[in-house]
């Protein structure tokens, strides 16, 4: 795959430092975008093969920004309510998600939902990270989607469930009015292994779908929606406009395509 982006005319590398670069880590690409924070406006979007590939091929990698933050996809992850996480356990929580000694144990708060995600991460995947960008903050993948979640998919009565699909998963987030309820990860390659996964979380949350919005991001596929449209009467495509500006100069790419990736601008 050969390192692309997509660049407003309006960006200036100057500017840089009013910026956030986020990134985020794929199994088989790393996509990455600018946002200049004082105008809540994107500016470049892009992906590369690796994130070896980006930093070597695209300059933007060696500029300084005010933040830089990285969504890294493991399935070694768990959530802990915030009241009752303790710093002083973290080994056991290691444990509990069976990170080894190659990997490292990171923890951040999601504030939103009122909990502490742990999650290990390769060593060598940090200390790349760490050689190629100015001083990255790490987040789990699945914390924008809450974020975002919790902060624009309220309702006052019945659930959503945010959907964000990729190449070989799809990761789904619960709430029930208003209120964080559940996020998971599921392997999917497949409708069949989707539409497996999808009776499994249907059976677990109890949904009442006529009350169940279905909030879609990412890279779903015509024959996986037909899958859902069988159980749900309310399928809504993410827009990432509702808390970044978005030019005409992406208008080639649909809204819920870097939904989750323009969504790690709410971590904090």
């Amino acid at each position: 795959m050969q390192t692309t982006r997509i660049q407003d005319p309006s960006f200036q590398t100057q500017h840089s430092g009013k910026c956030d670069l986020l990134i985020e880590l794929l199994p088989q690409a790393c996509r990455y975008a600018v946002l200049d924070i004082g105008q809540d406006q994107l500016k470049i979007v892009g992906e590369a093969a690796n994130f070896a590939a980006f930093a070597k091929e695209d300059v933007l990698a060696s500029f300084y920004y005010r933040k830089v933050k990285v969504a890294v996809h493991t399935s070694k992850f768990t959530y802990i309510p915030e009241d009752l996480f303790e710093t002083a356990h973290l080994a056991s929580y290691g444990k509990f998600i069976q990170a080894n000694e190659d990997e490292d144990i990171l923890t951040q708060v999601i504030k939103a939902a009122k909990c502490v995600v742990v999650f290990a991460v390769e060593k060598t995947v940090l200390t790349a990270v760490h050689q190629g960008v100015h001083q990255p903050h790490f987040y789990h993948a699945s914390s924008p989607l809450i974020e975002v979640a919790c902060k624009f998919n309220k309702k006052e009565e019945g659930g959503s469930i945010a959907l964000n699909f990729s190449a070989d998963s799809f990761d789904a987030t619960y709430l029930k009015e208003d209120k964080f309820q559940f996020h998971n990860s599921f392997p999917a390659r497949t409708p069949d292994e989707f539409n497996y996964f999808l009776l499994q979380l249907l059976d677990t949350l109890k949904l009442d779908m006529e009350q169940t919005e279905w909030i879609l991001s990412g890279e779903a596929q015509m024959d996986w929606l037909q899958r859902l449209s069988k159980y749900s009467n309310t399928q809504i495509k993410a827009d990432k406009t509702a808390f970044i500006r978005v030019s005409e100069t992406f208008s080639s790419l649909a809204p819920e395509q870097y939904y989750l990736l323009t969504a790690l601008s709410l971590c904090e």
